[in-house]
């Protein structure tokens, strides 16, 4: 103990308790002060986060601009263009060697272009390659025309290497506006030299280049417009290639360089370029077509595959081959349809696409390879095809192709002629004595017509699946019409009728009569349900066919009309509410149940 009276284990245990306190507030410290850098920390991090919002705000907002000094630079490199034209022009440089220096020149500024818009300085970079166009195009279209320096094939090919260097630097670095001064400068420069060195052949191979260039830009970078200006050019061009060559009198002399077998295959470069790359977005990329693509397959397939046609005929050689390559195209199109896009994307835009290209493909390519009746007996074979394979896989959009095909039969067979010179033609003009050809192709068309309801039985019976059938209905109504009109007027003839115009009349109101209550009482059933829609444009057809032979008719052919026609107008609407009550009656009946 010592003299104080407090023990050691007494002090030591207030010294333990002091220590404590120590430790406690000396943690307090640490945390405060960690709390304090985190804070900072994140007001640090807080200010420099909005600080880089506003400053892109107001890159935004204000955009790259176009300063003064750019406009100098742009001035500095035009300066160097006309420097190294002054050399030229003074014969301190050869002309070849002005050319080529002006054209590396060129080339060397839409590089430097790349390169400023890697550090970010667009509007510089879209300078230099404006710059760089206005250098380049003029020179290729001076060298081959006032100089004669280079061959005008040689200087389209330079300014598809120029526009093409230019389209990659502007895919890269997202520069619109250099791919649109390239390529307008590009076609501007290779029409004209079109016109000024007849140099034709080149250009268009150019043109369907940028055209392919410029569908893919659209695809990646959405530029749409420069894909309209090309195509419209590339087409523009290949029908002027296709005029020189399918001319009647020969190529002209103008023309001494121009290839016929060059021509030939250009047209079907167009349909390659476009037709191929919509396939491959659609298919491969799985899009859908869009209006660009509907709009230049029409015009790439009615100027390609009509141009190389027309030239074909015009040479007299190639017809036969091109009519096989299209049917093999058909029939892919058909099985691209039926076993790509219906499965994977269904029956939408895409479907209806190449179903359409299909069946136009298909038409063109057999009129290359057959003509006059055995084409109508083609389309009629074509026909029944497509009619039992629509009714029988249920797909509306081969019944529609089989009553196209059964209308191209009928009209170029002519049966859709002979109905029409029936009831439109003079009564001298009137026959019935139909061709053998002609009766084959109706007996096709009534089996398509057959095949059509009883493949598609009572399946899918909406009215909009009828829609095919009456097509198909209305072409055997006009020609069994016609055929008996004719056959009347013929009568009439044998018998010696003094007024065979007043005996027409009187024939035409009564088949058209006779064929609206035929039409009325056949439709009352369910399975010919849509031989009630012709009812009615009949009895007008019958009503007009009155009208206009008034004056053509006497009191007996009046009669026989009027008399007809009014009969057929009592009928055949009785005809058809009848049914209708029994409908009501039937569906009735089963509520009842």
């Amino acid at each position: 103990m010592n003299p104080n009276g407090s023990s050691d284990s007494d002090r030591l245990a207030a010294l333990s308790s002091a220590v404590e306190r120590l430790e406690q507030r000396v943690a307090q410290l640490e945390a405060a002060v960690a709390g304090r850098g985190a804070i900072g920390a994140a007001r640090k991090e807080d200010s420099g986060l909005s600080s880089a919002t506003g400053g892109r705000a107001a890159e935004g907002r204000g955009g790259p601009t176009l300063t003064p000094a750019d406009l100098g630079r742009a001035f500095l490199v035009m300066a160097g263009a006309f420097m190294l034209r002054s050399l030229t022009d003074a014969r301190l440089l050869p002309l070849t060697g002005g050319i080529v220096f002006g054209l590396a020149y060129a080339l060397l500024w839409v590089l430097l272009s790349d390169r400023a818009a890697a550090g970010g300085k667009t509007v510089r970079a879209q300078l230099y390659g404006v710059t760089a166009a206005l250098i380049a195009f003029p020179i290729l279209w001076e060298a081959p025309t006032r100089f004669s320096a280079l061959p005008a094939p040689f200087a389209v090919l330079l300014a598809g290497v120029m526009a093409g260097v230019a389209l990659v630097v502007a895919w890269r670095r997202n520069l619109q506006l250099v791919a649109w001064v390239f390529v307008a400068g590009a076609l501007l420069a290779g029409i004209a030299l079109v016109f000024a060195t007849r140099t034709v052949e080149p250009t268009v191979a150019l043109l369907l280049l940028l055209g392919l260039a410029s569908v893919w830009l659209g695809y990646g970078k959405k530029w749409r417009g420069l894909r309209w200006l090309t195509a419209a050019t590339a087409d523009f061009m290949v029908l002027f290639m296709v005029s020189i060559a399918a001319s009647p009198a020969g190529v002209p002399e103008r023309y001494a360089g121009f290839s016929i077998a060059r021509a030939q295959a250009l047209p079907g470069g167009l349909l390659i370029v476009y037709l191929g790359s919509f396939a491959l977005r659609t298919l491969w990329r799985q899009r859908d077509v869009i209006p660009f693509e509907v709009v230049q397959s029409a015009a790439a397939l009615a100027i390609g595959f009509g141009g190389a046609v027309r030239i074909a005929q015009a040479v007299g050689s190639g017809s036969g081959a091109l009519g096989i390559v299209t049917l093999i195209a058909a029939a892919a199109c058909y099985i691209v349809a039926f076993s790509f896009v219906d499965r994977r994307l269904g029956r939408g835009r895409n479907f209806i696409f190449y179903t359409t290209l299909a069946f136009v493909l298909i038409v063109t390519g057999s009129r290359l390879l057959a003509q006059g009746a055995i084409l109508a007996f083609i389309w009629c074979a074509l026909a029944l095809t497509t009619a039992y394979l629509g009714g029988r896989y249920d797909r509306i959009t081969l019944r529609v192709h089989s009553a196209l095909f059964t209308l191209a039969a009928a009209w170029y067979g002519g049966l859709l002629r002979l109905g029409f010179d029936a009831f439109m033609a003079p009564a001298g003009r009137v026959t019935s004595r139909p061709g053998a050809a002609l009766l084959a192709v109706l007996l096709g068309t009534v089996l398509t017509y057959a095949t059509l309801v009883i493949a598609q039985g009572r399946r899918n019976t909406r009215d909009r699946a009828r829609v095919p059938r009456v097509f198909v209905l209305l072409a055997i109504v006009i020609c069994l019409a016609g055929l008996a009109t004719s056959l009347l007027v013929h009568t009439a003839r044998g018998w010696g009728l003094q007024n065979l115009a007043a005996a027409t009349v009187a024939a035409r109101v009564l088949v058209l009569s006779a064929a609206a209550v035929a039409l009325a009482g056949v439709g009352r059933g369910i399975v010919f349900r849509e031989m009630r829609w012709l009812v009615y444009p009949v009895l007008v057809l019958g009503g007009l066919a009155l009208l206009l032979g008034l004056k053509q008719g006497n009191a007996t052919t009046l009669f026989l009309g009027c008399a007809c026609y009014g009969g057929a107008l009592i009928a055949a609407p009785w005809l058809l509410r009848r049914r209708e009550g029994l409908a009501g009656s039937g569906a009735d009946a089963v509520a009842d149940a």
